[in-house]
């Protein structure tokens, strides 16, 4: 990171849910206008809780997670024109793998679910990213398509001047 770039950067979040597709597909129109590549970034943990076992694996995690992330791609590029992607898989809370790897990132795009508990407007990924992320971030909500053009929430603290 902090390496001279010579395209613009998107990073996404991905875990293979509607509210991920729906960030993917806002983010592409982005990178065509602006000529950025787009990271797609699906981060995984083994859960703390659940003991590895010779039934699921740290292999298995991954596994899901590779799943997740390819669900996602699969879904929000279906009838896409071409646009420059990278996919990665983070072994680390996914909140924490999108900030890290947005640090030298132009935007940050994730879905809002907002399920997480009553009254919740963003998810605790999405709540996270807004506060600590390094660049701008845009919440998607809800599901995306071509017709919408704004988001439900756009900014960071690290973004207002």
């Amino acid at each position: 990171m902090g390496e001279q770039r010579s395209h613009p950067r998107i990073v996404v979040g991905a875990d293979g849910k509607a509210p991920s597709v729906a960030a993917l597909r806002w983010a592409v129109p982005q990178a065509q206008a602006t000529g950025a590549i787009i990271d797609i970034v699906t981060g995984w943990q083994v859960p703390a809780t659940i003991l590895v076992t010779r039934t699921y694996t740290e292999g298995d995690y991954m596994e899901d997670a590779r799943r997740a992330l390819e669900r996602t791609v699969d879904e929000a590029l279906v009838n896409v024109p071409a646009v420059h992607i990278e996919k990665y898989l983070v072994p680390e809370r996914p909140a924490l793998a999108l900030t890290r790897t947005a640090e030298d990132a132009d935007l940050l795009v994730v879905g809002g679910h907002g399920r997480d508990f009553p009254g919740m407007r963003l998810g605790s990924v999405a709540s996270y990213c807004v506060r600590n992320a390094p660049c701008p971030v845009v919440v998607v909500r809800g599901t995306f398509t071509e017709a919408q053009t704004q988001p439900s929430m756009t900014g960071s603290p690290a973004a207002v001047h």
